[in-house]
């Protein structure tokens, strides 16, 4: 854990510099790229939400039979 901490900056600095020189290099990619990740990103959260609906309905139906 002390480990993810400490190594936690660089990797988002790295992270960071790497993207922003990509950004750079080749932006059409990069704004392809980033417009394909908004609808997969909606599609992520919705899956997200109905998981969360559907456990919570299942977990009601549980203690309704209990």
């Amino acid at each position: 854990m002390l480990m993810l901490r400490i190594l936690t900056l660089p990797i988002a600095l790295l992270t960071f510099a790497g993207l922003y020189s990509a950004a750079i290099k080749v932006p059409t990619t990069v704004e392809f790229v980033s417009l394909l990740m908004w609808p997969l990103l909606v599609a992520a959260l919705l899956v997200r939400v109905s998981i969360c609906i559907s456990r919570s309905v299942i977990g009601k139906k549980i203690q309704e039979l209990a």
